[in-house]
């Protein structure tokens, strides 16, 4: 019977943590949803909706996520169309695969225009090849000495989400 009390105290205070970590873990947004995925959720739900939602986060996430909101909702549809469906690629991809193209989407941020062009090009050159056909493609000599292994790798992680409707043509020859 000593030990019924210690037990009971036990499972007590177990009961108290799970509740408050259920309590903490429902106000918290989705883990999944990041960036571009985060602000598409919000464009979709109605104003009293994304006010709730928005009433739950720091003032400073908040600001950062209302303003990425309004940039989304002045684009043209084509374009949120486009932005839409690259988030729902990137949402299908395993959890490993989303943490690898969204490194590539930083990098490709921070790449210079010209490259970013080029890279660009040829992401929307190899998004409708098989994957045979790319990786032919990309292992040919003059595509290896044409873009450095950081900017293959961007090329193939960019190609995972690309949007299935072809963009503007490409300007500018491949070399």
């Amino acid at each position: 019977m000593k030990w019924l009390l210690p037990l009971a105290l036990a499972l007590s205070l177990t009961l108290s943590a799970a509740q408050a970590g259920r309590a903490r873990f429902a106000r918290q947004p989705q883990p999944g949803l990041q960036g571009p995925e985060l602000v598409q959720r919000l464009a979709a739900m109605s104003p009293e909706d994304r006010e709730r939602a928005l009433s739950a986060l720091p003032p400073a996430r908040r600001a950062n996520l209302e303003e990425r909101l309004q940039a989304f909702l002045a684009l043209p549809p084509a374009q949120q169309k486009s932005m839409r469906e690259r988030a729902a690629k990137l949402a299908a991809l395993p959890p490993e695969r989303q943490a690898e193209v969204r490194a590539s989407l930083r990098d490709f941020n921070d790449v210079p225009q010209e490259r970013r062009a080029a890279i660009r090009r040829e992401v929307r050159r190899t998004q409708d090849m098989t994957d045979d056909s790319c990786e032919a493609y990309m292992n040919s000599h003059g595509f290896r000495a044409q873009f450095s292994a950081a900017e293959r790798k961007m090329i193939l992680d960019l190609r995972a989400v690309a949007p299935s409707e072809p963009g503007p043509p490409p300007t500018g020859r491949a070399r």
